[in-house]
């Protein structure tokens, strides 16, 4: 089940009035179990069913994982751009850490940014200082706080007053 045409086969009796395409389930790592619309992934092991038209597969994928399922194709795009949005952020982990990017992947109890993928098991002080102390080069952080603000933190080792 881990190439993606063989999923695509397991879904000759898929319901023909389900709003989800079987290309799209398979193009993100499911396959289909043969009941009603239930689809399971075959890297993660998360199943998805009850289908609707407003519903988009990767969006799904990440919302209902209990677990990172980088796998399939679309996921990590998936994860970043859901957590884009500070107020999703905000949702996990302390409005002040949101805002610098970060929010608390349950998966792993680890902090991540969602631009660029850093690690943190906590962070000390200002995240601001810390971000950009351990990841200079996220997008994120030079779109907020500038390249000025990076390499003073750099030159210096210091929390900037």
């Amino acid at each position: 089940m881990y190439k993606e045409v063989t999923r695509l086969t397991t879904f000759s009796d898929w319901p023909v009035n389900s709003p989800i395409t079987p290309t799209e389930l398979a193009e993100d790592g499911f396959y289909y179990t043969g009941v009603v619309d239930r689809v399971k992934c075959a890297f993660c092991g998360l199943i998805l069913k009850n289908w609707k038209s407003t519903d988009i597969v990767t969006h799904e994928h990440v919302l209902h994982g209990k677990r990172v399922c980088d796998k399939s194709k679309n996921i990590k795009k998936a994860y970043a751009h859901y957590y884009s949005d500070c107020g999703v952020r905000a949702r996990t982990i302390d409005r002040k850490l949101a805002e610098t990017g970060l929010y608390l992947d349950s998966s792993v109890g680890n902090i991540k940014c969602f631009s660029c993928g850093a690690k943190f098991t906590h962070v000390k002080g200002d995240p601001w200082f810390e971000h950009a102390l351990w990841s200079p080069g996220c997008k994120y952080l030079r779109m907020v706080k500038g390249g000025d603000f990076i390499r003073e933190i750099h030159e210096h080792k210091t929390p900037l007053p």
